[in-house]
């Protein structure tokens, strides 16, 4: 956690030692600490919130710089008995006036309002803030500082009118051009693409089109309206299924997965990923145990999911990741935590699913395979039998 620079160290070391609120009384020493500060400053006009405050000064001391102040001449221009928020972004306070006053409703807000109308993503720790605001981000990304100029009257202006709904940043295409494929757009620019930072679905403006200032109004109009349809990564659905591990790409998962009568065991990997590989053989073994059997093969379906190649609204916290979607229950799926051999993913299935199929006592009886996809398992299992 912290910066990792020596300056950012020691100045991070420095505000861990103070205290998490600064008591100043006096307008001219608080309007020099304002002006003076490195990070936003949230001030505090009056008590009426006191344990609210220390506790949001506590959770966020980090990004924020926190001051409690009952001086007159300040609650006079400012108000009394409120919350105010300076950045070097605006020239005037930004006043909380939310009905909810908990420290977790008024750090959401926070994360909102200390960023700017249109900023610039330049980096993980900018990238991380924008994020954690948890609503969409839309990127432009432009070719030039110049570029980035003559889109900033009309990129603010949106801002302003869908602050709290959509967070807007500039990203130079020089420098970061190629982040624009992990947005499923090409590296062709300027271009502009919202994210869904919960969701991470993305909505790209259509790249044969010219991008104007009109066209990207009309655009963000109808995404907030749910009119715009998001781009999917995925690859061909396959024709026929070679494996008895059932391949899923984006556009089949959602369908797969909700397979009311079946309980469907994914495993979502990457081909880069070491233990994905480990665990490869593993896997197939335990797919073709079920798809042996005419009756179990319509009650359980073991799948892969390519992360790297397909889009999934699935929260992924590292690969490989297994996760069970109980037949008749598939609004709540359960993420596999224990080991990776036969038996234990074999008896996860048992235990978790719903139709509670015990392999051991299973009898094969040439099952319910896609076609050709028995002649391929014999020939991989002869081929590999020579494997030194």
């Amino acid at each position: 956690e912290g910066p990792r620079q020596a300056e950012g160290i020691v100045q991070y070391m420095v505000k861990q030692s103070l205290p998490a609120v600064s008591l100043i009384e006096d307008s001219a020493e608080l309007a020099s600490f304002i002006d003076s500060s490195l990070t936003p400053v949230v001030v505090e006009t009056g008590s009426n919130l006191n344990a609210t405050f220390y506790q949001l000064s506590e959770s966020n001391r980090e990004e924020y710089s926190f001051v409690q102040t009952k001086d007159s001449e300040f609650a006079s221009k400012y108000g009394d008995e409120k919350i105010l928020l300076f950045t070097k972004e605006f020239p005037e306070p930004i006043v909380y006036s939310g009905e909810d006053e908990s420290a977790e409703a008024i750090a959401e807000w926070l994360k909102v309002e200390s960023l700017p109308y249109f900023g610039e993503l330049d980096g993980r720790s900018t990238f991380e803030k924008y994020t954690s605001a948890n609503i969409p981000l839309a990127y432009l990304f432009y070719n030039t500082p110049e570029e980035k100029e003559a889109w900033r009257e009309s990129i603010t202006k949106l801002a302003q009118e869908h602050r709290g709904k959509i967070n807007f940043a500039g990203v130079d295409a020089s420098k970061y051009g190629i982040y624009a494929e992990a947005l499923n757009m090409d590296q062709e620019f300027p271009l502009f693409v919202i994210l869904d930072v919960v969701s991470n679905k993305k909505y790209g403006y259509p790249q044969d089109t010219e991008l104007t200032t009109e066209a990207v109004e009309e655009f963000v109009k109808r995404y907030d309206a749910g009119e715009i349809e998001p781009i999917v990564k995925t690859e061909e659905i396959p024709e026929v299924q070679e494996n008895a591990v059932y391949k899923i790409v984006g556009k089949t998962h959602d369908a797969i997965i909700n397979d009311d009568t079946r309980d469907v065991l994914v495993k979502y990997y990457t081909p880069w990923c070491g233990d994905c590989k480990k665990l490869a053989p593993v896997y197939e073994e335990l797919a073709e145990v079920y798809q042996s059997n005419s009756e179990a093969s319509k009650k359980v379906r073991v799948a892969n999911f390519d992360a790297d190649l397909n889009d999934v609204d699935v929260e992924i916290q590292g690969y490989p990741t297994l996760i069970l979607y109980p037949a008749g229950d598939k609004s709540n799926p359960i993420v596999h935590q224990g080991g990776r051999d036969l038996q234990s993913l074999a008896d996860f299935i048992k235990e978790k699913g719903t139709h509670g199929i015990d392999i051991d006592a299973l009898e094969k009886d040439g099952g319910a395979e896609e076609p050709m996809s028995g002649l391929i398992s014999l020939l991989k299992k002869f081929f590999f039998s020579f494997t030194v």
